[in-house]
């Protein structure tokens, strides 16, 4: 990929980051934990059915979700550093968790 590929694909990522972050604020079921520093971005439930979503998606599956708990919190973590990633599969991801 050379320098310029390799820095490419880094901005790539750090766009579906702040993708992420933008669709998780617009939905009304998820809050996100805290600002992103990298390319991590952790988003809960507001009503806290985390562990509930992700049992049921990994019985379908389709998605695996990764989940991750602090301070008693258990929330979502997206981490997006899959060259193959597009903003499409961001949205049925993030769509499918509510669901």
């Amino acid at each position: 990929l050379g320098d310029l590929g390799i820095e490419e694909m880094i901005n790539k990522f750090f766009h579906h980051a702040a993708r992420a972050k933008s669709i998780i604020q617009s939905k009304k079921e998820l809050e996100l934990i805290h600002e992103p520093q990298m390319l991590n971005v952790c988003f809960a439930f507001k009503d806290d059915k985390v562990k509930l979503a992700r049992e049921k998606l990994l019985t379908q599956g389709q998605f695996y979700v990764n989940i991750s708990t602090r301070k008693g919190r258990t929330f979502f973590r997206m981490i997006l550093v899959n060259p193959d990633l597009n903003e499409d599969i961001i949205h049925e991801t993030i769509d499918q968790i509510i669901k």
